[in-house]
């Protein structure tokens, strides 16, 4: 005699349907977020609401930009056309997390925002001099993929940003003068006039 069939539980079958469909609903919305995020043509206008320029610099290139509305966060990630460097432009809702990069100290989870043997300093962007912090590098990253940097404050009345231009593995800190070449493109200090 053959033995009988389980039934098989209609609700462990609902389930897994429905976290089938979750997951493929999930990997739409990720595929069409990162397909905005990587859209230059849409994150150029979104970049120059928060560091202003008349035309757009033709010697970086705008990677991926994208905002966190609930943290109140914007980033946008730049590359040096020859790859010399690449360029975070930091957008944040308050000052605390301007202040949070600028630490050279700190324990537990806020010291990995911390960079290593960082030097707090000032540099020229336009005619202001403005808070600065240089480093050798981030060990958070792995590999150490990354070389040394430099932190800048360019925050406003209206706008708390920061810059940080970091060169890649093996190479020379950013200089000056890549400082202030990738400045030249952009009106910094427009969003604060009267």
């Amino acid at each position: 005699m053959a033995e009988p069939k389980k039934k098989k539980s209609r609700w462990l079958q609902g389930c897994g349907c429905g976290c089938g469909l979750l997951i493929l609903v999930l990997g739409v919305l990720g595929t069409l977020a990162y397909t905005q995020m990587s859209d230059a043509d849409k994150q150029w206008p979104n970049l120059r609401e928060s560091l202003h320029f008349v035309e757009r610099p033709t010697e970086v290139a705008l990677v991926v930009g994208f905002a966190f509305p609930f943290l109140d966060q914007q980033q946008y990630t730049l590359v040096h056309k020859e790859n010399e460097y690449t360029v975070t432009l930091y957008v944040f809702g308050g000052s605390a997390e301007v202040e949070a990069l600028f630490k050279t100290e700190g324990e537990g989870v806020e010291k990995l925002a911390i960079p290593d043997n960082a030097e707090l300093g000032e540099t020229d962007v336009q005619g202001r001099m403005v808070r600065s912090m240089t480093d050798t590098g981030l060990s958070i990253v792995p590999d150490g993929v990354v070389g040394p940097g430099i932190r800048i404050d360019i925050s406003t009345e209206t706008l708390n940003r920061v810059i940080e231009m970091r060169t890649v593995k093996d190479k020379d800190p950013v200089t000056d003068e890549q400082i202030q070449a990738f400045f030249d493109s952009f009106d910094v200090w427009h969003q604060s006039e009267p």
